[in-house]
């Protein structure tokens, strides 16, 4: 592998890359509200971790939870930050924009590594961070597993593949490997070992699978993940009986097998997110880059390129042949579409400043050629996403569904100052609304008196706040009432419960 010094451009440029990154995946970090399903689950969980105490088992509502039964990494580092920042959306969202920025830190690191500068893996950071189908909800910028599982797939994939280059006689690649991929199936399970088809076609092809076999670094290195994971799992079982059976249901088989919560798709579903609206506006980039590699001379920028498709196209035929189908489970492909992009974009400067003549110095004609990149073909999107996460605008479809989350969040944390005090009221609820209950522990917490009530618990005399129109149909069925206020085009109403004959 060639390697040496690294350059000044190569500095300034990284350094920049890295400035940007962070800048971007951590801007405005709590500017929406926590949002409905994992991240609020998972919120809620970390926080009861926070309040009670470290432990093995992940509680939601002072339960053990056998519904989301992911490993507790992620968990562990949103209660630990909890104890630094206090509760609230940053720690919850912190591991998330923390693992955005690490793995464009790794895609740098990469390709210094393989001896073709840091400008192409700068180029490569600054596309990942501004692929609206990574640094968004559900995976950079909320509290979800994805972005995390990212890292860790991205790290382990590449420790892989160094692991190969060297042929299995360097044991560091080998155990970096095994550690990255223990740390994924601690943050989601299973879906940490969706590249190894991939991954053995790759073995296979450079015909580096006897060499894998027969190194005893292989064999300790998979002993040592095992260990971990039954170690961790049987400790779980044991403390809450009956989890092995849930995760066989909601992260394995089950998952892969058969349809949950009625997520079926068709077979090209990520192949269509991709192309028309997660990759954008690198789509077509990502495409160039695979044709682009076979065009290569340098020969570890072709098997950069070659394995990075592979690892792409491989990952996404997988979770499609799934029964299962969600939105972000394609979140682990991004950083290799990014690198592609980035060998399509860097190869472009290059032959663009060729047609220039080359009348400088070859970093000086790099770094320029970087420049060129960066400010045609990233700078626009970069620009775009700055003013969507600086701004952290509400979709209007969703507006109703968070209406009453914004009241609790703005209670808690009396900023922006509360937009009515609701102190003494009651949120009612009739369908799975852990959004709110985020907000709800916290207030609890802090002594702030809100409380929650399901709709068929509500008696006279309540004062109750009700944003769904099951709950209002059935208040107004069962009770008469005084309206005291209403917001959201009165889909958001404050009533005083009054008994039915009075």
């Amino acid at each position: 592998m060639r390697s040496g010094k690294l350059r000044t451009g190569e500095i300034v440029v990284a350094a920049l890359a890295l400035i940007a990154v962070v800048f971007l995946a951590f801007l405005n970090l709590s500017g929406l509200p926590i949002r409905l399903w994992d991240e609020s689950r998972l919120g809620i969980s970390a926080f009861e971790m926070y309040r009670d105490g470290f432990s093995l088992i992940v509680n939601f509502n002072g339960e053990p939870d056998l519904w989301s039964t992911k490993p507790p990494l992620l968990i562990w580092i949103q209660a630990a930050l909890m104890h630094v920042t206090g509760p609230g959306e940053l720690p919850v969202r912190i591991p998330s924009a923390a693992a955005v920025s690490l793995t464009c830190v790794g895609l740098i690191y990469l390709t210094r590594k393989l001896g073709l500068s840091a400008y192409p893996g700068a180029i490569a950071a600054l596309v990942l961070v501004t692929v609206r189908g990574f640094n968004e909800a559900h995976s950079g910028r909320t509290g979800d597993y994805e972005a995390l599982l990212a890292l860790f797939t991205t790290l382990s994939v590449w420790g892989f593949y160094f692991a190969v280059k060297t042929e299995f006689k360097t044991r560091k690649w080998i155990y970096f490997f095994f550690a990255m991929l223990t740390l994924g199936f601690m943050v989601k399970s299973i879906a940490a070992l969706l590249f190894a088809p991939a991954m053995l076609i790759w073995l296979l092809w450079q015909k580096q699978l006897s060499a894998a076999l027969r190194s005893k670094h292989t064999y300790i290195g998979a002993v040592a993940m095992i260990a971990v994971l039954a170690t961790y799992h049987l400790l779980r079982e044991n403390a809450s009986p009956g989890y092995l059976s849930a995760i066989w249901v909601n992260d394995l088989f089950g998952r892969y097998g058969s349809t949950i919560e009625a997520h079926r798709h068709g077979f090209m579903y990520y192949f269509e997110n991709f192309i028309e609206s997660k990759s954008k506006p690198y789509t077509y980039t990502t495409i160039a880059g695979m044709v682009v590699v076979f065009l290569q001379r340098d020969r570890e920028l072709r098997n950069l390129g070659l394995f990075s498709a592979l690892m792409f196209l491989g990952y996404i035929l997988v979770i499609s042949n799934s029964s299962n189908k969600l939105y972000w489970y394609d979140n682990p492909v991004y950083p290799f579409a990014a690198m592609l992009s980035a060998i399509f974009l860097w190869q472009l400067a290059l032959w663009a400043m060729a047609l220039i003549g080359k009348k400088y110095k070859v970093e000086y004609y790099k770094t320029v050629a970087w420049v060129l990149v960066v400010a045609a073909g990233i700078l626009p999107n970069y620009i775009y996403m700055i003013s969507r996460h600086a701004n952290a605008n509400e979709a209007p479809e969703y507006y109703s569904e968070y209406h009453v989350t914004y009241m609790l969040r703005s209670m808690y944390n009396d900023w922006p100052i509360p937009r009515r005090d609701i102190t003494g009221y009651t949120v009612v609820y009739d369908q799975y609304d852990a959004q709110n209950f985020f907000y709800h522990k916290l207030l609890d917490h802090s002594g702030r008196v809100v409380y929650r009530k399901h709709i068929n618990d509500v008696i006279a005399g309540d004062t109750v706040i009700i944003w769904s129109d099951y709950a209002r149909n059935q208040l107004l069925t069962n009770f008469n009432t005084e309206l005291l206020w209403e917001e959201d085009n009165s889909r958001t109403q404050a009533f005083y419960v009054i008994p039915k004959d009075l």
